[in-house]
């Protein structure tokens, strides 16, 4: 840091306002890469309490995404799962591990074009959850490239999008040419995009991906304008 700008552990937490036990939040959660990290790491301002239960949600998050069949062969997810399976171990990851368990069940599994391949382990996700996470990796990524929280008349709105075969281009297409050169974190974990609103600098659409195959998009604009994007 140069100048007057403070660092992030001196700023109000970006998600509650708060400016007590300010410490930092990592954009993408840091769980999703193997050791060592990159140095280029994403944080934002945030405080202990925030942190503290995001943590949860954090390895929730993680499970699912490296437990995707499209992604199982990528050399970093491999290694994400490794330090996974020894972390179900932890007397304190007991809850957690019974709760996968409990979620995993047998699916049909079908081509693009409707042939039937057989059976596949799957495991039920909590989509209410996810979206959680989702939001608030949109929301980080909004602070580090304005610099400032998303304003309270704001709405941040995040899709997932099951892309183990192309980008969204339904997304993408009516916007080429807004859209900023994708920034990556780590040798392709984590990249992201954005496009601002050429008439609100608040607005922004945004897309960022795991392992070059798992796609969240979404939009963040004025509550009164999300109903008509819908």
């Amino acid at each position: 840091m140069t100048g007057n700008r403070k660092s992030d552990s001196e700023k109000s937490c970006i998600f509650c306002g708060s400016s007590e036990d300010m410490t930092v939040d990592h954009i993408p959660p840091k769980a999703l890469f193997p050791e060592p990290r990159p140095s280029n790491m994403l944080t934002v301002p945030c405080c202990k309490r925030c942190n503290e239960l995001f943590s949860k949600d954090d390895e929730y998050f993680r499970t699912v995404l490296v437990s995707h069949a499209s992604v199982c062969s990528d050399p970093n997810v491999q290694a994400v799962n490794e330090k996974l399976i020894r972390s179900m171990s932890r007397p304190e990851a007991a809850a957690m591990a019974s709760a996968i368990r409990k979620s995993l069940h047998v699916v049909d599994v079908t081509s693009r074009g409707g042939i039937y391949l057989g059976i596949s382990p799957a495991m039920r996700v909590s989509a209410d959850r996810i979206n959680h996470i989702t939001v608030r990796i949109a929301r980080g990524l909004f602070y580090i490239t304005h610099d400032y929280p998303v304003p309270m008349r704001y709405e941040v709105t995040c899709v997932f999008k099951d892309a183990a075969f192309s980008m969204p281009e339904e997304f993408i297409a009516p916007w080429r040419g807004f859209w900023k050169q994708p920034v990556t974190i780590g040798e392709n974990i984590f990249s992201y995009s954005y496009a601002l609103c050429v008439d609100d600098s608040n607005g922004m659409l945004f897309i960022y991906w795991f392992y070059g195959k798992l796609y969240f998009y979404g939009y963040i604009l004025p509550k009164s304008e999300v109903e008509v994007a819908q």
